[in-house]
């Protein structure tokens, strides 16, 4: 089963998603809606 939820999540493509796998989209999703987080190092 988990080989199978692997390959359909991570590399399947799906037509819904314009050809793109599931994992794709939804990490394409996080990335949009996270502001880009700088870290300041304290010398």
């Amino acid at each position: 089963m988990r080989k199978w939820m692997e390959f359909y999540n991570r590399k399947r493509p799906h037509s819904a998603l314009g050809g793109k796998p599931p994992a794709v989209i939804y990490w394409q999703v996080i990335d949009q809606n996270q502001p880009d987080q700088q870290v300041q190092s304290v010398a």
